[in-house]
């Protein structure tokens, strides 16, 4: 006698609905990608890994574009731009920018906005490259919310993370970072060298001055340059050079 094994019931049939609204299209990429596995990897010092733009793109873009969810940015707004010198001398430029993007279902036309800072530095013309590389990465993962496994910013303590507040011709110092960091091989390498002169410091105060966007930098550019041992002639042309932007930054909020 055969005995007959019994057919397993069929899967059931799970239909799939087109969102109808943007908020509706939000929720069907989220249910599609909870979370975006780290892939990159820094192995200086101990070494670890992260979930970068490219990581966040490849995750989220099929599900977006079946659920017809489009983010593109519409304006970026220049915050401020400072250049500083490193302890080996060498100037870095950091940029911090605010990003708007428009979301938007194509399906039924409905928009809205978000606006996401990026925050960039290098030593060459990377750093606006890195503010929008960063704006665009949190905007991903703060519209979707995307787990990713990195650490939360609130677990490490403030100290850790506050840039030094020692000034050289008005610029603020990077942090000494951890042994084994690229930071400090890069103080390491430099160490040799003659600290920054007075003269050098002088002309990178008087860039910096031409380049501020608020009050609050000319501030502190005048409060560091003060302790800074310039000649009396040379603070005197940092304070006429600092009046004379704060001129220009009224007349440009007073146009706009």
């Amino acid at each position: 006698m055969v005995v007959k094994k019994a057919k397993a019931p069929p899967a059931p049939v799970i239909e799939t609905v087109a969102p109808k609204t943007l908020d509706e299209a939000i929720a069907a990429v989220m249910a599609r990608v909870p979370y975006v596995k780290k892939t990159g990897r820094v192995k200086v010092g101990a070494g670890y890994t992260y979930a970068g733009d490219v990581d966040l793109i490849r995750a989220l873009r099929p599900a977006m574009l079946e659920c017809g969810v489009l983010m593109v940015p519409r304006r970026v707004t220049l915050l401020f731009h400072e250049q500083y010198p490193s302890q080996g001398g060498q100037v870095w430029n950091r940029v911090c920018i605010k990003v708007r993007y428009r979301v938007s279902h194509v399906a039924s036309g409905e928009k809205d906005f978000i606006e996401v800072g990026g925050e960039g530095a290098d030593m060459g013309d990377k750093a606006m490259n890195k503010a929008m590389t960063g704006a665009h990465k949190y905007a991903l993962r703060q519209l979707f919310n995307i787990e990713t496994g990195d650490a939360d910013p609130d677990e490490t303590p403030s100290s850790e993370q506050a840039r030094s507040t020692q000034a050289q011709g008005g610029f603020t110092k990077p942090v000494p970072a951890a042994n084994g960091t690229p930071e400090k091989k890069e103080e390491q390498q430099q160490k040799e060298r003659p600290p920054l002169s007075v003269e050098a410091s002088y002309e990178l105060a008087k860039q910096a001055i031409s380049q501020a966007v608020t009050d609050q930098q000319l501030d502190s550019y005048t409060e560091a340059f003060r302790r800074r041992q310039y000649s009396s002639q040379q603070i005197l042309e940092l304070e006429r050079q600092v009046d004379e932007r704060r001129k220009s930054l009224t007349k440009e909020k007073a146009k706009n």
